[in-house]
């Protein structure tokens, strides 16, 4: 799926001329359907989406009242999985970006981006499933490199299947077992890594040179 007027999005910021500034660098590539100034308004919102207003993307800040980013995208992982979510903050430190890619974010851009790696952004969150700048892969490769947790053949068997975008019942097939036993397979891994979401196992597997695009 490439970027087009198709697409549906969110803002979600408390400054007005941030949103604003994000429409403008948008136009024509984008369809902002919410816009939103806490997660509480975007959540009361989100309720009156009409069906052909439904989200694809949030671009989602961190420092809100009443309601900020951590909150905000918890609930959304909690309640829409599938929703995809950029981070798009002034917040560039490790604690934050960790926490944020923990609780399920796809991409963590800097409000300091430029129009071309925002694309890039949108892009890669959409077509691929996560995007993480240079400066935040950096991050999580130290953190992984201090306490990164031993794969047997068997995981990273499943996590180079999984990769390639298989059924759960394709997989069972090649590794030579049952559904179930993938589901469990899958749920440690996710659980060992401490990752929540698939598209953050494939980010692993990529930065640690399991899988290659």
């Amino acid at each position: 799926m490439r970027i087009n007027s198709n697409l549906n999005i969110a803002v979600v910021d408390d400054h007005q001329i941030i949103i604003d500034g994000i429409r403008l660098l948008l136009r024509d590539k984008v369809n902002i359907v919410l816009e939103a100034h806490n997660g509480l308004d975007f959540c009361k919102k989100l309720k009156h989406l009409k069906p052909d207003e439904q989200l694809d993307l949030v671009l989602l800040d961190v420092g809100m009242p009443i309601m900020d980013g951590f909150e905000t995208l918890d609930w959304i992982k909690k309640n829409y999985p599938s929703l995809k979510v950029i981070i798009l903050t002034m917040h560039n430190s490790t604690e934050s970006v960790l926490r944020m890619i923990e609780l399920g974010a796809d991409g963590y851009m800097l409000k300091s981006t430029n129009k071309v790696e925002l694309l890039n952004a949108l892009n890669g969150v959409i077509n691929l499933g996560s995007y993480y700048p240079n400066w935040v892969s950096e991050i999580l490769a130290k953190q992984f490199r201090k306490n990164t947790p031993t794969l047997n053949e068997r995981e990273i068997e499943y996590i180079k299947l999984a990769a390639s975008d298989l059924t759960s019942k394709e997989i069972a097939s090649k590794m030579g077992v049952g559904v179930r036993t993938v589901e469990g397979v899958k749920s440690f891994i996710l659980s060992k890594l401490n990752i929540r979401t698939s598209s953050g196992l494939i980010a692993y597997a990529i930065r640690n040179n399991l899988i290659n695009f």
